[in-house]
């Protein structure tokens, strides 16, 4: 029977099979760290590169643990002598953070150096998708089908996003992942689709032509990100394309019950 790996195990994977194929980890490193801490600062140096002060810094799955504050410089990944490989997802991903900001990272140190190096890393807890303005022209809705649904049964989530301008709307993913959907409880968030999912770590690049509409759906179980069934009651669903930049296309939130029987 196999064995499901725990959503940290396979991040670990993710990252180090990243850092194999992009050269992030020299082959002298003596420090390799998988942790959670909480973003205390950021310096934008120069683009995609920040150096972050993080606090509470402790090993990845372990709350109770007191942490300590670590300085870390993004690592933007190598580039070809054509310098046509795009920033990985560390770079891109890393300019665009905030103090307040949970993550889960991957640090890195060169033999005998004191500078830490922030690899490939996620967003984790709630706010991890700080709200943005949407985009003009876009038309976004989402569907929720039932919008009231049993204990044990599951609903259909559909994200739609339709180009009603006249011009092409171009945008880049920092991973392979286009879109994501969400839902919140009364105590915060309960599940998100992308949790414990692993995506190709180089840029997207994708468009959506005038009058040209892209269709998403995942369905949920009713189940947090844990496994366990969710409680009666109202949740709010919400869905978006992870897109970069100030402006992501977002829909307006749904509300789905949860019937007691």
């Amino acid at each position: 029977m196999p064995v499901r790996a725990s959503r940290t195990a396979l991040f670990i994977v993710a990252m180090l099979a990243a850092c194999a194929a992009y050269g992030h980890v020299p082959a002298r490193a003596d420090g390799y760290r998988m942790v959670e801490a909480v973003v205390e600062s950021v310096r934008r140096l120069s683009h995609p590169v920040v150096r972050v002060t993080l606090r509470d810094v402790r090993p990845a799955g372990s709350p109770g643990v007191r942490g300590e504050r670590v300085v870390a410089v993004s690592f933007p990944g190598e580039r070809g002598q054509d310098a046509s490989r795009p920033h990985t997802e560390a770079g891109e991903g890393a300019w665009q953070l905030k103090p307040g900001d949970r993550i889960r990272a991957f640090l890195w140190r060169q033999w005998g150096s004191e500078q830490w190096y922030l690899g490939r890393f996620e967003r984790v807890g709630q706010g991890d998708e700080p709200e943005r303005p949407g985009v003009k022209g876009l038309a976004v809705t989402l569907r929720v089908l039932p919008d009231r649904a049993p204990p044990g049964g599951s609903v259909r989530m559909t994200l739609t996003v339709r180009n009603a301008s006249g011009s092409v709307y171009s945008y880049q993913t920092p991973t392979g992942q286009q879109y994501d959907f969400a839902v919140d409880g009364p105590s915060g968030r309960v599940w998100r689709w992308s949790h414990g999912k692993v995506f190709t770590t180089a840029i997207v690049q994708g468009s959506i032509l005038p009058g040209e509409s892209k269709t998403y759906s995942v369905e949920w179980d009713l189940k947090d990100n844990s496994g366990r069934p969710v409680p009666p009651g109202e949740y709010r669903v919400t869905a978006w394309l992870t897109v970069m930049g100030d402006e992501r296309p977002a829909s307006k939130p749904v509300t789905l019950v949860v019937k007691r029987s």
